[in-house]
């Protein structure tokens, strides 16, 4: 019981001394701006995963309605007048 208090006393007691100067030094956390903006933003500089925010081509309002680039795979749906029940 003795060992495992010292142990515990000196672990935390030394994390602590180092989170406080890395607090008062450098910080520990983000501003809210750079929280807002994403951390793969202001960190990296670029989106961790683009191909959430750069539009596909088959979108609409990027290419005509139904039509699709060439070598595409993307599904063109035809619009339907057909009415769906609530």
């Amino acid at each position: 019981m003795i060992g495992f208090t010292v142990a515990f006393t000196f672990v935390f007691s030394l994390s602590f001394g180092v989170f406080w100067l890395i607090k008062k030094t450098y910080g520990l956390r983000v501003s809210g701006a750079e929280e807002d903006a994403g951390l793969d933003i202001s960190e990296h500089g670029m989106y961790g995963y683009p191909e959430q925010f750069i539009p596909a081509p088959e979108l609409i309002g990027v290419a005509p309605a139904g039509t699709a680039p060439a070598g595409s795979l993307a599904f063109t749906a035809t619009p339907s007048t057909k009415e769906v029940p609530a």
